[in-house]
């Protein structure tokens, strides 16, 4: 299945917990297909990687825009943690082929859907505490 050392080469990050990047790479499909215990699947770090990409990308932000307003800054952060940004992320790292998906979703094109691409770049960066990729365009 997943490759992971092809993985953390192409993104540059050597993940410390293989089991949290498998989950993180786990989609509900997957885990309800095989009867994976609860929580087994990305759904929960995704949601703290949405949290660790807002505060690391606000972090940096801060930092490279001294002169910037908080509304400023604000709509700057939206830009880089927003849906499409983090699409056009995990296509250039190829995410998709590295997901365990359930037959269902992988035949109805789920390696290439948006919302399913995307929440396993805020799992992995939950897991690493680093942004998943280093692409810097804008929605």
């Amino acid at each position: 299945m997943a490759n992971f050392l092809e993985l953390q080469d192409k993104i540059g990050y050597e993940f410390k917990q293989e089991k949290l990047l498998r989950q993180a790479l786990t989609h509900s499909s997957f885990a309800n297909e095989k009867h994976l215990r609860k929580h087994s699947d990305n759904e929960r770090l995704e949601f703290l990687g949405d949290a660790v990409l807002e505060i690391v990308s606000s972090d940096f932000l801060y930092k490279a825009y001294p002169d910037k307003s908080e509304g400023d800054l604000t709509k700057l952060r939206a830009s880089l943690v927003c849906e499409p940004t983090l699409a056009i992320c995990t296509r250039e790292m190829e995410l998709g082929k590295y997901l365990f998906l359930g037959k269902g979703e992988n035949l109805t094109g789920g390696r290439k859907a948006l919302a399913v691409s995307t929440s396993p770049a805020a799992s992995c960066c939950s897991t690493s505490c680093w942004p998943p990729c280093s692409c810097r365009r804008s929605c």
